[in-house]
C-alpha cells in the first residue's frame, strides 16, 4: 500500500491509497478537483469516515475513505473515477479553491519583505497557476492566511514588543519606551520616543502637533503621533504611541509619557484637531501650554457644515490675520 505524506502531489486518487491525516486527503482531493475542473461536496465526514460526491447529482463520481485499522491514517476504500458533470457546474467559482489552499501557493511570494505582493496579484497568479477565477474577498483571505504561515500570527507580534523595546534602547541610546497591559495581561498601550528625537527637541520651536490615525491591521487600534518643527521649518518626529482607541485614557497615557520623555518648556503650544479627549488631557498634563486648533481640520469641518462659495479663502484670511 502506498502512503501519501503531507505536501505530496499526485495526479489522481486510487483505491488502497493511505493518507497520514484527513487534512492531507482533503488538500490532495481539492487539487485534483481543480485540475480536472470538477467540484465535489462532502456527504459524510466524522472520526472514522469521509465520503464525497460530485456537486452535480447526475454525476457518478464518488469517493469513500475510512480510518485505516487503529491508526490516525485514512485509506481510500472506494473510488469511482467517472465524470459526467455538465459544463454548468464546471464553470462556477470553484468551491475547492479555498483561501486556505490558495495561501499555500502564494507563501513563497511573501518571503522577501522588499517585494510588495498585493491582493490583485493573487487573483492573477491563481488564474495562471490553477486556472481558477477567484474573487477579491477570497484572495484577501488567502493573503492573510499566507502571512500568518510565513510571518506568524499577528497576535504573536505583541509578545515580541518587550524584546523589541529592549533592543531599540540598546541601539538608540537615550530612547524611551513604555508598555502598558490590562488586568488580563494583554497589550493595551505602547509609547516610543527615540533618543535622537528627545535630544533634538531641545533645538526645536516650542510647538508640538499631535494626531491619531487608524491602524488598518487585523487587530486595529490607533497610532498616536507627536511632531515638532525644527529650525528649517521641517517636520521633526518626537514620539509614537499605539492604543485601542482615541479616548481620555489613551491620550492621557500618551501625553504623560511624552512629558516624561521630553519635559515641558516656556510658551509651549500644542496643536491638534478638535477631539474632546485631547483638550481634556492637555488641561491636566500640560496646564501651562496653549492649545491651538489645526487650521486644516477646522477648515474641513467648516466646509462640511457650510456649503458656501469662497469659504476656503475667507477662512485662511481670518486664520492668518
Amino acid at each position: 500500500m502506498e502512503i501519501i505524506t503531507k505536501g505530496t502531489s499526485i495526479e489522481d486518487l486510487k483505491e488502497n491509497l493511505i493518507f497520514e491525516s484527513k487534512e492531507d486527503l482533503k488538500e490532495v482531493l481539492s487539487m485534483i478537483a481543480i485540475k480536472k475542473t470538477f467540484q465535489y461536496r462532502v456527504s459524510k465526514s466524522d472520526k472514522k469516515r469521509f465520503m464525497a460526491r460530485c456537486i452535480d447529482e447526475k454525476c457518478e463520481w464518488y469517493l469513500s475513505v475510512r480510518v485505516y485499522k487503529n491508526t490516525t491514517m485514512y485509506k481510500v476504500c472506494t473510488y469511482k473515477n467517472v465524470y459526467t458533470c455538465s459544463l454548468e457546474f464546471s464553470n462556477l467559482d470553484h468551491k475547492q479553491a479555498s483561501s486556505h489552499l490558495i495561501s499555500k501557493y502564494i507563501q513563497n511570494m511573501l518571503g522577501d519583505p522588499k517585494v510588495k505582493y498585493k491582493t490583485n496579484q493573487v487573483i492573477g497568479d491563481v488564474k495562471r497557476v490553477l486556472g481558477v477565477t477567484v474573487n477579491y474577498q477570497k484572495s484577501w483571505r488567502a493573503m492573510q492566511n499566507a502571512r500568518d504561515e510565513v510571518l506568524g500570527p499577528a497576535s504573536d507580534s505583541y509578545g515580541l514588543l518587550p524584546s523589541y523595546c529592549h533592543v531599540l534602547k540598546k541601539s538608540n541610546l537615550g530612547s524611551m519606551t513604555k508598555i502598558m497591559k490590562d488586568s488580563e495581561n494583554r497589550f493595551k498601550f505602547l509609547f516610543v520616543a527615540y533618543g535622537v528625537s528627545i535630544e533634538g527637541w531641545k533645538h526645536c520651536r516650542p510647538v508640538i502637533v499631535v494626531d491619531g490615525t487608524f491602524l488598518k491591521a487585523k487587530h486595529g487600534g490607533i497610532l498616536f503621533v507627536a511632531c515638532a518643527k525644527d529650525g528649517n521649518n521641517g517636520i521633526f518626529p518626537l514620539a509614537f504611541g499605539v492604543g485601542e482607541s482615541e479616548n481620555n485614557e489613551a491620550w492621557e497615557w500618551f501625553f504623560t509619557s511624552l512629558k516624561e520623555a521630553i519635559g515641558g518648556c516656556e510658551e509651549l503650544c500644542i496643536v491638534s484637531d478638535r477631539h474632546l479627549s485631547i483638550a481634556n488631557v492637555i488641561k491636566r498634563v500640560y496646564p501651562e501650554a496653549y492649545h491651538g486648533i489645526c487650521m486644516h481640520h477646522l477648515k474641513e469641518n467648516l466646509i462640511k457644515r457650510y456649503m458656501v462659495a469662497g469659504l476656503h479663502d475667507l477662512f485662511f484670511k481670518a486664520a492668518r490675520a
